[in-house]
């Protein structure tokens, strides 16, 4: 499958909470009738995750804090809150320093890789899948980026 970006279809882009806990950023809903597998291994580097390529910045066009945290979450229908489906990663600091091109690069893709819980993730067109972040600063989307390697990613239709 293609990148899950921010911009695609399925994805809605949204504006953290600067107090407290994790927010989601991103939500990821597939179509009607569709179903995702997110797996816990990509075709490139040795370490296990699902590589996520990010450039988060403010309004004011500069990066998040370094000491922001990055997650995934998932809620089914039934669920009152969203759950973590994935290690935190407690610092972007990988992220800033490097573009989202060398953060596509064999030598530097197992550092920007966030661990699931599990082998995969499996999200039903009725479920949300979500990248949450804790910050002190909003996410502006006018000038950030967000994406989710596709290899990672299967789409197919609902059984």
């Amino acid at each position: 499958m293609q990148d899950l970006s921010n911009i695609h279809d399925y994805a809605t882009e949204r504006v953290n909470n600067t107090g407290g806990d994790a927010s989601p950023i991103l939500e990821i809903t597939p179509d009607n009738g569709l179903f995702l597998t997110i797996l816990n291994q990509a075709a490139r580097g040795s370490a296990p995750g699902v590589p996520i390529y990010l450039d988060l910045r403010d309004s004011n066009d500069d990066p998040l804090p370094i000491g922001t945290s990055v997650r995934f979450e998932y809620q089914r229908p039934s669920d009152e809150q969203r759950n973590r489906v994935s290690e935190v990663r407690d610092n972007i600091q990988p992220y800033n320093n490097l573009d989202i091109t060398e953060q596509q690069d064999e030598e530097f893709i197992d550092a920007v890789k966030i661990p699931l819980r599990g082998k995969a993730l499996n999200v039903r067109d009725i479920d949300s899948f979500y990248v949450s972040i804790e910050s002190s600063v909003e996410v502006d989307w006018s000038n950030s980026q967000l994406y989710i390697e596709g290899s990672v990613v299967n789409e197919s239709p609902k059984n």
